[in-house]
């Protein structure tokens, strides 16, 4: 456990995330001893013995030398799974399969991308297993191939991601509001504060949330805040994914110029039964699917076989049926305009 240069106890600032960082002066002191013992009055009463960092005191499900499995099952799995949406070849068995072994690795690794991320702008390389700039590299690759295939990795990959997908499947009713921008504003103000938390007060915010207690299958108080937003996650889609996660906030601005995403065809007869299926109304033909998880759910209750196709840009094939026959026909000899 840390000890704070200037108050000399333990510090909740100071236990294990970075013990170099404290805040100076008076403040410090007092807004370490009160925060502090509020967390600790906490903790005592679940029966924890840390404060912010669980890796400190609970080892992992398996050896951190066996994560690179969980680093090629995910690399991997975002190249298949974008191969599969690509050739149209994604089923609902095969999603759900997937879900099943995400969420499987999570618990077995215990790696998951958002505390990651957190970690590392905490600079924790105990946390992280390895060098800050292993981390840098592996949440860019992952943001590279979002750039390039959307948001598979959020959708199917992550999982956290995966578990909150697979209780949406329950059949429970559902809660969609409309508002998105909203949501938008809320995520990047949740963003805010996790960073300035972790750069400026060395304080893992998803520590007191229990990401990791979780998938460590450890009881605290954050994991019960953990089960509740899975139990929100029956009835409302992904509420971390979509508000607090860190790391999917970065994620859903490289969505936002996704090389390939779902995109409607001439084809498409506009029934708005994708757009009524969409959990995050997303399914628009304008929308830019910044926050499209690839659930497939507009796919499936589309009437007409390949009216949405998971596809690069064409101009020509974007646009509605009307404007398509129109731009290819001309004035008497048909030619075009």
């Amino acid at each position: 456990m840390g000890s704070c240069n200037l108050c000399q106890d333990r510090c909740l600032f100071t236990s294990g995330l970075s013990p170099s960082r404290n805040l100076p002066g008076s403040n410090c002191l007092r807004i370490q001893r009160v925060v502090s013992s509020l967390w600790n009055a906490c903790v005592h009463a679940s029966g924890r013995e840390y404060l912010t960092s669980p890796s400190e005191v609970m080892p992992m499900p398996l050896d951190s030398a066996l994560r690179p499995i969980a680093l090629l099952y995910t690399l991997a799995m975002v190249g298949v799974l974008a191969f599969l949406w690509h050739r149209g070849r994604i089923t609902r068995r095969l999603a759900v399969a997937v879900l099943v072994v995400s969420a499987a690795f999570g618990f077995l690794f215990a790696s998951v991308a958002p505390y990651q991320f957190q970690l590392l702008l905490l600079g924790d390389t105990k946390g992280l297993g390895g060098p800050l700039v292993f981390a840098i590299l592996i949440l860019g690759i992952l943001l590279v191939l979002t750039l390039v295939f959307g948001r598979i990795f959020c959708g199917s990959v992550c999982p956290l991601g995966a578990l909150q997908e697979l209780a949406y499947r329950a059949p429970v009713p559902k809660v969609k509001p409309r508002m998105k921008m909203a949501l938008y504003a809320a995520r990047f103000i949740v963003f805010a504060i996790i960073a300035v938390a972790a750069l400026f007060l060395s304080v893992g915010v998803l520590a007191y949330l229990g990401v990791m207690d979780l998938f460590l299958l450890s009881f605290s108080l954050g994991s019960i805040v953990m089960l509740t937003l899975l139990v929100v996650s029956l009835f409302f889609y992904r509420p971390f994914c979509r508000i607090i996660c860190p790391y999917g906030a970065l994620l859903s601005l490289a969505g936002l110029a996704g090389l390939f995403r779902l995109r409607r065809n001439p084809s498409c007869i506009e029934c708005g039964k994708c757009e009524f299926a969409c959990p995050v109304d997303e399914a628009k033909r304008e929308d830019l699917k910044g926050e499209c998880y690839l659930c497939g759910r507009c796919t499936e209750v589309c009437p007409v076989e390949g009216a949405i196709t998971y596809r690069r840009a064409d101009a020509a094939r974007d646009r509605p049926a009307g404007e398509t026959r129109a731009a290819g026909s001309g004035g008497p000899d048909g030619g075009a305009e």
